[in-house]
């Protein structure tokens, strides 16, 4: 990740980041600098079974679609799976483009779905069955562009981040499934307003 985002965005010890659902932890728990930040919903559950190991990280109980830090505060914000689990990815997004700094980076990877099967995927994810749960939302990556774009992000950097396919990384029928109908699409956008 710091990679692809060392083209985008000068981070520092001073540098303000926050990681929206991460989960117990993620990309920002293994962070070395700057003034960080976690949120997700399931914090204070993940603190009572002990899940969360000693950092640098302020992590806080809460979700995406209402953050409680002022305006205008983080220079990078991070969105790692989260946006098909939200119950409102628009309202995610907007919180996120209120707390992020003038010319602040947003880094976000959503599963999306081919073209191709969606119409199927569809159907599937109304019966609400298999993988359907606990993803409200279904996006094709130009869905997902254009939500992201009506959320006034300028768009730097969009692109399929699939792994390589091979067999035998895949233990069973449903990592073989599961590659073929989603796969991790990136965007990296900036707050221009």
């Amino acid at each position: 990740m710091k990679d692809e985002l060392k083209e985008f965005v000068l981070l520092n010890d001073f540098s303000k980041i926050l990681q929206i659902g991460c989960g117990p932890e993620d990309v920002i728990h293994h962070w070395k600098n700057g003034n960080l930040f976690a949120v997700d919903p399931q914090m204070d559950n993940y603190k009572e079974m002990g899940l969360l190991k000693e950092n640098n990280v302020k992590n806080i109980c809460s979700v995406g679609e209402s953050l409680s830090f002022k305006g205008n505060y983080f220079d990078l914000i991070i969105i790692n799976n989260v946006l098909d689990h939200c119950q409102n990815p628009w309202k995610v997004l907007h919180e996120t483009f209120r707390c992020l700094k003038k010319n602040g980076i947003l880094y976000t990877e959503t599963n999306v779905r081919p073209r191709y099967l969606y119409p199927f995927l569809k159907i599937i994810w109304w019966t609400k069955i298999s993988t359907a749960r606990g993803h409200p939302f279904l996006f094709l990556p130009k869905n997902l562009s254009n939500m992201i774009k009506s959320c006034k992000f300028k768009i730097l950097l969009n692109k399929v981040n699939r792994q390589k396919f091979i067999l035998s990384y895949c233990k069973n029928l449903r990592d073989i499934v599961r590659y073929i109908i989603e796969y991790q699409y990136l965007f990296i956008c900036k707050k221009i307003k």
